[in-house]
């Protein structure tokens, strides 16, 4: 990329590059950095790396604009980072709340500075193991910033600590309940999801299934609106209505087909329905394997299951509805199609068993079916979880 692109940019959209990269001034990426010494070495001199590029592209920017009268780099931040860098908490703390306590507004200073400022004195509350403060600091946030996804991980983080260390499940739950509220799309939403099912489990389930309800259909065209369905489901499932979890993982999968969620949805409501509606249980594993060739053109969230989704289609067609020419068929297609499945054994393994029950009872013909089988799965598998029980099934039969 050519630095004079980046001048451009930079000059187009001031702070894209930052928001972008999501650097703070010591090279941490503002969501998954909680204390700069947490990052890889290695990763960390990276991002401060990329952090000097970007303010370079700053500075080459502002003198491209304004000659030699550009605006000077922020040396109070400067100042902090260095202090944090050589370990000195106490004076790091000081110099970044003497930044925050001067932005009367969050937008006192450009490129979100004051925001910036805000978080890192959260942060080094944090490791200071002052967790009262640390709380109070990330809770304010919201008021502190101009980053909506900065002010929804203060909340969330607030929230987390709340919960543990300091064991307020209530509070914990209230400040996760207004992070999904008041910023629905962004991803700490997602924790604070977490944080509150954490907090609100185990005193009142039926009334945290309400509330996850009423927040499903009030975000229903947000991101978040998946999580919140999911988990509701989970909520449900727990409280014996199996009709109302499948009715929820049902609505994730149509309402959000692109969801990183929509294949647990699926798999989950297969399951459920199993022990009493295996024909609806096919037809939702049916549903997700259907998805095997675009997982294989462009990939899927969770490819694994699909393997999984035709082991339980053919264990439903031979155990539950009893029809074993379906299940030979279901098997031989997952041992045969999916050669990088680590199911493959397993799938052998309940072949040989499918084709005992073929007949009642089993022909000379099904045994030899299932000895092949069953020397099949030895044969590539000699060392497998499934061999021991393949050796033991071909004495059983006297396999030649």
């Amino acid at each position: 990329m050519r630095v004079s692109w980046l001048v451009w940019l930079e000059r187009r959209s001031p702070g894209l590059i930052r928001r972008w990269l999501d650097l703070s001034p010591d090279g941490c990426v503002a969501r998954a950095c909680v204390t700069a010494s947490s990052a890889a070495p290695s990763l960390l001199a990276l991002r401060r790396k990329l952090f000097a590029i970007f303010r370079s592209i700053q500075v080459t920017a502002a003198l491209a604009l304004g000659g030699c009268s550009g605006a000077p780099l922020p040396s109070d931040l400067e100042r902090a980072q260095r202090l944090e860098a050589q370990h000195d908490e106490e004076a790091a703390l000081a110099a970044y709340t003497a930044i925050r306590a001067a932005c009367p507004r969050p937008d006192a200073r450009p490129h979100n500075d004051c925001g910036l400022a805000a978080t890192r004195e959260a942060q080094v509350l944090e490791r200071l193991g002052r967790t009262e403060a640390a709380v109070a600091a990330w809770e304010a946030l919201p008021a502190r910033t101009l980053d909506r996804r900065q002010a929804a991980r203060g909340l969330a983080r607030a929230a987390e600590l709340l919960l543990d260390p300091l064991r307020r499940p209530e509070r914990a739950a209230q400040l996760g309940w207004s992070c999904i509220e008041r910023y629905p799309e962004e991803a700490p939403a997602d924790d604070a999801l977490a944080i509150a099912i954490r907090a609100l489990r185990t005193p009142d389930l039926q009334g945290l299934r309400q509330h996850l309800d009423l927040l499903a259909k009030r975000f229903a065209r947000e991101d978040i609106g998946d999580n919140l369905l999911l988990a509701a489901a989970e909520i449900a499932e727990e409280l014996g209505d199996l009709a109302g979890a499948v009715a929820r993982l049902d609505r994730l999968a149509q309402e959000f087909p692109r969801s990183s969620l929509r294949d647990n949805a699926i798999w989950r409501a297969g399951a459920i329905l199993r022990p009493h509606d295996p024909e609806g249980a096919l037809k939702r594993l049916f549903e997700l394997l259907s998805t095997r060739r675009e997982a294989v053109i462009v990939g899927s969230y969770h490819p694994l299951l699909l393997d999984d989704a035709a082991l339980l289609v053919g264990q439903i067609w031979l155990d539950d509805l009893h029809d074993p020419s379906h299940a030979i068929h279901a098997l031989t297609e997952l041992a045969t199609t999916y050669t990088d499945s680590p199911l493959r054994d397993d799938a052998l393994l309940e072949l040989a068993r499918a084709h005992l029950a073929a007949h009642t009872p089993a022909t000379e013909s099904d045994r030899t079916a299932a000895c092949a089988v069953l020397a099949h799965l030895l044969h590539d598998f000699p060392n497998g979880n499934r061999a021991r029980t393949a050796a033991e099934r071909r004495t059983a039969l006297h396999c030649p």
